[in-house]
């Protein structure tokens, strides 16, 4: 499944998906428990970390294939 990302306030990752492309977090960002967030090899998640941060809760997990970016 493609991650549908928010384009104002909190994104809230409330089912396991895959980011592909440019995309950039109008706020924090929050991976939910026993959920997985997956940064394809072509995926950027942009987070202004100066403001906002990246949470993930217990059993949560982001898997980045080779090529993936936060930053």
């Amino acid at each position: 499944t493609r991650c549908q990302v928010n384009t104002t306030g909190l994104w809230v990752v409330t089912e396991s998906c895959t980011l592909e492309g440019i995309a950039i977090a109008p706020a924090s960002v929050l991976v939910e428990e026993d959920v997985t967030l997956t940064i394809a090899s072509n995926g950027f998640l942009n987070i202004d970390f100066a403001n906002h941060e990246l949470k993930i809760r217990r059993r949560g997990q982001i898997y980045m294939h080779e090529g993936g970016r936060i930053q």
